[in-house]
């Protein structure tokens, strides 16, 4: 989900941290980024030499094309100036339109062939790449080939390629969403319960020992059982100097061969002990997309949470803790989230779990680090660009909360990345196939959900609970311009949700004219969001019943907003009213005189308590809100007058200062 104003940055800002680059070795065709966070390997020798389909290509690999070295190497000094900072992210998509450039210039090569720099032609190439569907998206290869240009002092190609235009995309269903969130919230309690149950188990255990228990792992036992494999598969992790050991290595610890037969129980219970200790890619990937579903957080975001700096407490409320990653692509901007401290699958409690969890395989990281780059700094000779990369991405993962086990791989330690979440999101699909199994035929959630729609389901989901505040959605979203919002809510269902109200309001509005000769913008209010106000209804209002302690009338007098009455009982009238708040008020034209008086107590409130708690309260949002009702609504000189005389009646106790929560209104 990219928008073009939030790209004219990316990737140029200085790093703040240095990596040493690699230059292997003098070849021009290949250098290490120095990015701060994400450095990555830029190798152009396909471009060079040729590259060739591979057997196994992906679904989204258009073809292989031929060599062009001269072209390469004319460009390189170019790339490695413009992009010599950039992250992995923004050299695969210079790869990406590389290749798709290269694959052109093949296809019509019998119109004109493309050797070198001069050889590409601004009509010929610009008409053929618009021909062949073309977007802004490959440009990145003409911003470099213009700087190859400029250096032979030959003019610019002026070739302009369309941006997609904004399409109108359809959500997910919201119970669809939360019935993949429930989903995982059940798989990762049942994560939670294995650790637990492992635990237990070593404790229970305490003392028992493979070499004391007289059974040989080279002859089967049916004693041994997955309680004796989680103490023998942890005993194997400490011997060996290793918080996780490979099936290979434990096999070998037992003294077996490691083609031995999976129903031998020493080596059965295998996968149950590392499970027992720490989260495969497909546990780990299921907290990665439950901490999404809570937060709204584009997944990068999530991907670059720090467990050094992710999380502190919340400024007035000590049940709420503020998570935070710095966003990148964003400049250095913070992506924020308030999270609940209490419940155990709250997005922080989900990032505290996990971080301790694999804490023991952070530690581990940490010493590979620290022993690579001990190797290169007494030998920089020997540190080849492998060396390079592997530090690199020791740095990453020991930072990522999104560590987990791998044991069939030769590093067995790894962390979610955005390659791999992609290209996992198979198990997304997976847990969406499980779900239908229990759901009728006729509500069966679409297979083809993507991980970013757990963002736009969220983001959804607040703009419509504030009824329609683009202000709300703006702050669930995170961003720094209210503009960038309009690409998540450029959604089908929103334009047939304000095609409807246009509708409604209008119809509403003649109706009105008709049956009263008058308008009366809280009635009006009232038609567009019920549909219909009875003739009963507007007699009670016109005789003042229905109101609220404020002078207002109230939409769903017996559902307010569970952010305003968190201990609201079901059935019962609201007994907090505080409507200037509430998105269910409507605002009459006699309503201003309860408001000036509300906004009269708020402001003796002020006066009679200490200002820190007054400032740790919800009351300023309250003054705010009823001075912008009152203030937009009436005249400036009437709101004035009647909030002093209000002052006056509290000052002389001839009006009684009510306490709002737990009273009914009169």
């Amino acid at each position: 989900m990219t928008e073009s104003i939030r790209k004219k940055n990316k990737a140029r800002h200085t790093p703040t941290l240095t990596i040493l680059a690699c230059e292997a070795d003098g070849n021009s065709l290949r250098f290490i980024s120095t990015h701060a966070t994400k450095p990555s390997l830029f190798d152009a020798t396909a471009f060079a030499e040729g590259r060739t389909l591979p057997e196994r290509a992906h679904a989204w690999d258009k073809g292989g094309h031929s060599g062009r070295p001269r072209l390469t190497a004319a460009l390189m000094p170019h790339i490695r100036s413009r992009y010599g900072a950039a992250p992995q992210k923004t050299l695969i998509h210079l790869i990406s339109a590389m290749r798709a450039w290269w694959r052109l210039f093949d296809k019509y090569t019998d119109i004109k062939p493309v050797e070198d720099i001069e050889d590409i032609d601004e009509f010929v190439h610009g008409a053929l790449a618009l021909k062949e569907g073309f977007t802004h998206g490959t440009s990145i290869f003409l911003v470099v080939l213009n700087d190859a240009r400029k250096t032979r002092k030959q003019h610019p190609l002026d070739i302009r390629l369309p941006r997609p235009s904004p399409q109108h995309t359809s959500l997910p269903d919201q119970k669809h969403i939360n019935a993949i969130a429930i989903a995982l919230t059940r798989k990762i309690r049942e994560m939670f319960l294995m650790w637990k149950q492992a635990d237990e188990i070593i404790a229970e255990m305490s003392g028992w020992h493979i070499a004391s228990s007289g059974w040989t792992p080279g002859h089967w036992h049916g004693a041994f059982n997955e309680r004796h494999a989680h103490c023998a598969y942890r005993q194997a992790c400490t011997e060996l100097g290793n918080p996780v050991v490979r099936r290979d290595q434990y096999v070998a610890w037992l003294g077996l061969q490691n083609t031995e037969n999976y129903n031998n129980p020493f080596v059965a219970g295998f996968p149950a002990a590392v499970s027992g200790l720490y989260p495969n890619r497909k546990q780990s990937a299921h907290f990665l997309y439950l901490f999404l579903c809570k937060t709204g957080w584009n997944l990068q975001t999530a991907l670059d949470i720090d467990v050094d700096d992710y999380w502190r407490p919340h400024p007035t409320n000590k049940s709420f803790a503020i998570i935070y990653a710095v966003k990148d692509r964003a400049n250095g901007e913070y992506q924020r989230a308030a999270s609940e401290v209490k419940p155990k699958l709250s997005a922080y409690n989900l990032l505290v779990a996990v971080i301790a969890r694999t804490e023991p395989l952070r530690e581990q990281l940490k010493t590979e680090l620290n022993q690579l780059e001990r190797l290169k700094e007494d030998n920089p000779d020997a540190a080849n660009e492998e060396t390079h990369l592997k530090i690199n991405e020791l740095k990453r993962c020991i930072k990522s909360p999104w560590l987990h086990v791998i044991t069939k791989e030769s590093s067995p330690i790894s962390a979610l990345n955005n390659r791999v979440v992609y290209e996992s999101e198979q198990r997304l699909s997976t847990l969406i196939f499980e779900i239908n199994t229990q759901r009728n035929k006729d509500d069966q959630i679409d297979s083809s959900i993507k991980i970013g729609d757990f963002r736009d389901a969220y983001i959804s989901a607040q703009y419509r609970r504030s009824n329609y505040s683009w202000s709300v959605a703006h702050l669930a979203a995170g961003h720094k311009n209210i503009q960038s919002l309009v690409h998540y809510l450029r959604k089908r269902q929103w334009k047939a949700h304000g095609e409807r109200t246009m509708y409604g309001f209008t119809k509403a509005l003649w109706d009105e004219i008709r049956a009263t000769n008058a308008v009366d913008p809280a009635i009006l209010h009232a038609l567009v969001q019920r549909g219909e106000v009875t003739e009963e209804q507007r007699k009670r209002w016109a005789a003042h019943k229905d109101r609220t302690r404020v002078g207002t009338g109230c939409k769903d007098f017996k559902n307010p907003p569970k952010s305003l009455a968190p201990e609201h009982m079901p059935g019962e009238g609201c007994r907090i009213q505080r409507c200037s708040l509430c998105p269910n008020a409507v605002i009459f034209e006699d309503s201003m005189d309860a408001l000036a008086r509300r906004l009269a107590q708020l402001h003796t409130i002020k006066e009679n308590i200490p200002l820190p708690s007054w400032y740790g309260s919800s009351w300023p949002n309250e003054t705010e809100s009823t001075e912008r009702i009152l203030y937009e609504n009436w005249d400036a000189a009437s709101v004035d007058s009647r909030i002093s005389h209000w002052k006056k009646q509290v000052a002389s106790a001839i009006q009684t200062l009510l306490a709002m929560e737990g009273e009914y209104a009169a």
